[in-house]
């Protein structure tokens, strides 16, 4: 430590001026150019939340609904630009992806609580406004399902006094579901598409029955596909339930969400527990969708049943699978052992026999 401390000091003492030389550069560069630089940055975070984000309603022809929305804005001032666009949804997820180049098929009015919105307006900071959207649905229209977005959108502001503005330019889409239909309710059409386990170790017929097998330090993928055949969307409602070979059972509700018309989709079913991935992964699990993870630890045949409906008055539909559980790991290894000690006591029985 001692010549630590020696060597440090004739260091510093040999080349001190040329330290000194490059600390004033280094003030000099930050004083000519990273100062006024900063000054004229400034970020402007906006953030502006709205309520309700989600509408579900049945409108008969000829008839308007009213929908009142209260939007706030947390984040700075700015100019907010609200329309009402169709929107329409990707994949088995049902992403949303907004359809700003098309013009809804209901017409519609957008009001604040004095006057008719059209242009974008100034909204100040920390404030909020109500706004009610109008949709007036034509007498003559097509039965079916219209799915529309409230886009509200915050400018990002001009720069002022040369100022350079570095904003995030938020944008929110509360989503309106609208059933025409001359009824209150809608039929309800749909079928159970897939119901199986997914990536399983080895699969096999049992009849008419189909088997899969998993290694029990696997955690066991389970997937329900629901499409829906008709003009409408539906909610469906259940669970799954899985029974062990003793008897134990373990339900998991379906989860609260909608199956849009013409559509399929991958339902979510309770809490799903994390899917560990790595490169060593050759089951891929991960990379395809699935509605469950069982736990590890599973030994045994498992029966996993459904029972869903689409609300009331309407069929319920029933699913049905297998999958049977094994160590198969200890199973290997102890076929292995048992292989060579039957192979060595034949050979040395053998050799014995031979002399």
């Amino acid at each position: 430590m001692f010549i630590i401390c020696i060597l440090l000091r004739y260091l510093c003492t040999k080349y001190m001026r040329y330290l000194s030389k490059f600390l004033f550069l280094y003030i000099l560069f930050v004083y000519f150019f990273c100062v006024p630089l900063y000054s004229t940055v400034r970020a402007q975070i906006n953030t502006i939340f709205v309520s309700p984000t989600l509408i579900d309603a049945v409108v008969k022809p000829g008839k308007s609904i009213t929908i009142p929305y209260l939007i706030q804005n947390q984040g700075e001032s700015g100019t907010m630009k609200i329309s009402l666009v169709p929107i329409e949804f990707r994949d088995k997820s049902n992403s949303v992806n907004p359809l700003f180049n098309q013009t809804p098929a209901i017409p519609y009015t957008i009001n604040d609580e004095s006057a008719t919105i059209s242009d974008p307006f100034l909204i100040q900071s920390k404030s909020s406004k109500k706004i009610s959207v109008t949709l007036n649905v034509p007498q003559a229209i097509q039965y079916k399902d219209y799915y529309l977005g409230l886009t509200i959108e915050l400018l990002p502001q001009p720069p002022t006094n040369g100022n350079v503005n570095s904003q995030i330019h938020p944008m929110i889409i509360p989503l309106i579901y609208l059933s025409i239909s001359d009824t209150s309710y809608t039929t309800n059409s749909g079928k159970i598409s897939q119901f199986t386990t997914l990536a399983p170790f080895f699969r096999f017929h049992l009849g008419d029955t189909i088997v899969d097998i998993f290694d029990s330090s696997d955690q066991i993928p389970i997937l329900l596909s629901i499409v829906n055949f008709g003009k409408y969307r539906i909610k469906p409602k259940g669970s799954i339930i899985i029974t062990s070979s003793i008897g134990q059972k373990q339900e998991y509700k379906i989860q609260d969400q909608y199956i849009l018309a013409d559509s399929e989709k991958t339902i979510s079913i309770g809490s799903k527990e994390k899917q560990s991935c790595s490169s060593n992964n050759k089951r891929d699990i991960c990379n395809q969708p699935y509605s469950l993870l069982l736990s590890q630890g599973k030994f045994g045949w498992y029966s996993i049943t459904n029972a869903i409906s689409f609300g009331n008055n309407t069929s319920i539909l029933y699913g049905h699978t297998n999958f049977i559980a094994l160590p198969l790991g200890l199973i290997f290894y102890t076929c292995l052992i048992v292989f060579f000690c039957i192979f060595f006591f034949l050979f040395f029985k053998f050799k014995v026999k031979k002399n």
